[in-house]
């Protein structure tokens, strides 16, 4: 079972996802004891790939939303037609985002 370590309580939503996290280890155990641990063991290879390859192409895509953002001629426009963009009318995410 899933300890909360710090003895926090949780939201209702992280209550849900601890709980769906603790069905995902039981199922997992469940598959190592009945196929073995080589079984197991290449289930788990292939959960990190997909994680790994879904977090890459995650990057990927909003990298290029960013950047079309900041180079697109809707910018200049409006830098022109305003006279600058001030902080206020750049979205918090966008702001904090570098390269």
């Amino acid at each position: 079972m899933l300890n909360n370590k710090n003895n926090l309580e949780l939201t209702a939503e992280a209550k849900e996802r601890t709980n769906k996290l603790q069905v995902v280890i039981n199922d997992f155990e469940e598959v190592s004891l009945k196929y073995g641990p080589v079984s197991s063991d290449e289930l788990k290879t292939r959960i990190n790939k997909i994680i790994k390859n879904f977090d890459s192409e995650l990057k990927k895509i909003l990298e290029l939303k960013f950047e079309t953002f900041w180079n697109s001629q809707k910018i200049d426009t409006l830098l022109e037609s305003k006279g600058g963009i001030s902080d206020s009318n750049i979205p918090k995410f966008l702001k904090n985002y570098k390269k």
